[in-house]
């Protein structure tokens, strides 16, 4: 009887272990091709050799080519020295990209993407953008960082190409906010109900910027999971500045 209750217990934990070998396999190989996806994705996106004329390194994005890989292609975001240098697109609804590569494909780390009831030219006064917070520092996670100073003063600009403009992202907020918060509010009554908006993300930000959003600038919100407690979610507001010629 005991060996019999000895051998099932020794079952057991092995078929523990290689259940969770598998999931462990399972869930790096989801990694890695996401990250070989992006990588390749990259290639549309070539980093120039020497910045522009305003000092900024403006990836080189042949939409055309992104466009026959997803149509739903809307931009490119990239951070200098950050992982931040993804293909940004515009779904049907604001979950299927939370589960889908940028080929449509099924992966955990899913693609950047643009709040369904935003314009894809980002020409609202409010655009928003999700991505997730992933454990190998992929996606949006490099976005925890502006809870410091030292990073934001690092990390002041972000760039994001569309197929019709660029823009600087000029960063002025970031904070931890819950879901029910207004942190993602796209309406509003007036003029003044705006500005007291903006003013309320200013007074809540981790870091301290001298950019000020005035009435007519355009904001760019990007948006990741945050574990501070439950539904918490990392905000960094910006304003869009197109780019000069």
């Amino acid at each position: 009887m005991k060996r019999g209750v000895h051998a099932a217990l020794t079952a057991l934990l092995l078929g523990v272990l290689l259940f969770s070998a598998v999931q462990i396999w399972c869930k790096t190989e989801d990694y890695r091709r996401g990250d070989a996806l992006y990588v390749q994705m990259a290639q549309y996106a070539a980093l120039p050799e020497q910045t522009a004329e305003d000092g900024l390194p403006w990836p080189e994005v042949d939409f055309a080519a992104l466009r026959e890989v997803n149509p739903d292609i809307v931009g490119w975001l990239y951070s200098e020295g950050t992982p931040i240098h993804y293909p940004v697109v515009q779904g049907q609804d604001n979950d299927f990209y939370l589960h889908h590569l940028f080929d449509g494909s099924e992966g955990h780390c899913g693609t950047i993407f643009l709040e369904t009831q935003n314009e894809r030219d980002f020409s609202d006064p409010h655009s928003i953008l999700y991505g997730h917070h992933m454990k190998d520092g992929s996606m949006f996670k490099s976005l925890k960082g502006y809870q410091e100073q030292s990073y934001y003063e690092e990390h002041p600009v972000l760039l994001l190409e569309t197929p019709e403009q660029w823009y600087r992202l000029e960063v002025f907020a970031g904070y931890v906010a819950s879901t029910d918060s207004h942190a993602w509010q796209l309406d509003f009554a007036d003029a003044q109900e705006r500005q007291s908006w903006l003013d309320e993300q200013v007074k809540k930000s981790d870091f301290h910027s001298d950019v000020m959003p005035g009435p007519g600038d355009r904001i760019l919100t990007l948006s990741t999971c945050s574990y501070e407690f439950q539904n918490a979610r990392y905000v960094v507001h910006a304003v869009l500045r197109e780019r000069e010629a």
